[in-house]
């Protein structure tokens, strides 16, 4: 699955880096001149090949990866596992542990091996998110790389744990340049002030959550747990 991905990405990451708009971009980080980091879905080596059984989630941008758009594509795609691992190993982020509640209910500890794992947006700063600018630039290759992740790993369920402002452009056009009616919208938390929406586009599962910094993270994880139980 993982080649199978890769094959299916190259072309549009060879248009996207080869964009000079995006492949000059860089930033000066302890007094060197340093490539915007850009990334890759990190593909279990576990994937279900069965259609529409598997799990894919999603955050906003990348976060601290070493690869950049100065990078060729093999270089950055076949990084990325080790480098998330590592990743997860060096720092605690709410997103992961989120992540980690979730999946290891259905794959215990080694969840990571049988999930897929991207974000919405690939190129950005070292540890921030890329700006609204820079959003608009990679905008038409992000989507094309989003819609082409999902159709090659055809997964039951897509999590993304981003909040809906920076998802909903991405579902609009997954459903055709239309704006999909959700399912049904679930209120989680104490004060059930944070809400997930459900989507179902093309037998495919959109759950659209808030992104987990600063929220209680277990009600997190159950309030997406229920919705698989309901759905599956």
């Amino acid at each position: 699955m993982k080649e199978k991905m890769k094959e299916a990405l190259r072309p549009i990451y060879d248009k996207m880096l080869k964009d000079t708009s995006i492949n000059e971009w860089s930033e000066i980080i302890d007094g060197e001149k340093c490539a915007y980091p850009c990334m890759a879905p990190v593909v279990g080596n576990n994937y279900p090949k069965e259609p529409r059984t598997g799990f894919m989630f999603y955050g906003r941008a990348n976060n601290g990866w070493e690869e950049g758009v100065d990078d060729t594509f093999d270089t950055i795609y076949n990084a990325q596992l080790d480098g998330l691992h590592q990743y997860i190993r060096d720092n605690e982020s709410a997103f992961f542990r989120v992540a980690g509640r979730v999946f290891s209910e259905y794959y215990g500890d080694d969840w990571l091996s049988h999930v897929v794992y991207s974000n919405l947006y690939k190129v950005s700063r070292h540890k921030k998110n890329p700006t609204d600018p820079e959003c608009r630039v990679q905008l038409e290759y992000v989507k094309e790389i989003f819609e082409k992740e999902v159709e090659t790993m055809s997964p039951k369920f897509v999590v993304l744990l981003t909040g809906e402002n920076w998802a909903k452009v991405f579902l609009w056009h997954i459903n055709g340049n239309e704006i999909p009616a959700p399912l049904e919208t679930k209120k989680w938390a104490d004060d059930y002030k944070y809400s997930l929406s459900v989507y179902k586009i093309d037998e495919v599962y959109y759950i659209v959550s808030e992104h987990p910094q600063g929220k209680k993270e277990y009600l997190h994880a159950e309030a997406i747990l229920s919705i698989f139980e309901k759905y599956k």
